[in-house]
């Protein structure tokens, strides 16, 4: 939770859940990472990564942080805020968006989940939606627009 949130709600029904289902020893969250080799690190020890984005403030959300999980080859599970809707359409299955934005939806996405099968569609995705792969294409654009 962001230090400047007095929204905690949403964390204590995750952690309750998290409780409830005796997963204290398997669910870490982390907060704030304050580097990409620690978040990156930190996102390798994962099974999944789980964004309970809210729709109000993580509305314009960017898809940087589901990028994350993709270059670490980690599935992902995630709320429906429009650009993760988007994520989804586009990663061809590596995004799994629940329905609404209710946790109990995260929960059932999550013990339903084929991690092994999620990962290797994450990894497809990286690859797909590669610097390298898409630097080329963004050539092509150019060169469209000089021609």
């Amino acid at each position: 939770m962001k230090a400047d949130s007095d929204d905690v709600v949403m964390y204590d029904k995750l952690c309750d859940l998290i409780n409830d289902w005796g997963l204290r020893d398997r669910v870490y969250i982390t907060g704030f990472v304050k580097t990409d080799d620690e978040l990156n690190a930190l996102i390798r020890e994962c099974d999944v990564c789980i964004y309970p984005y809210d729709r109000v403030y993580y509305a314009g959300v960017s898809s940087g942080s589901l990028n994350l999980a993709f270059a670490n080859e980690r599935p992902v599970i995630a709320f429906p805020t429009a650009t993760f809707k988007e994520m989804a359409a586009v990663s061809d299955g590596a995004t799994i968006t629940t329905e609404t934005f209710a946790y109990y939806e995260l929960a059932r996405e999550l013990n339903n989940i084929d991690i092994p099968k999620q990962r290797e569609l994450s990894k497809a995705y990286a690859a797909k939606a590669s610097w390298p792969v898409l630097s080329k294409e963004l050539v092509k654009v150019y060169e469209g627009l000089m021609s």
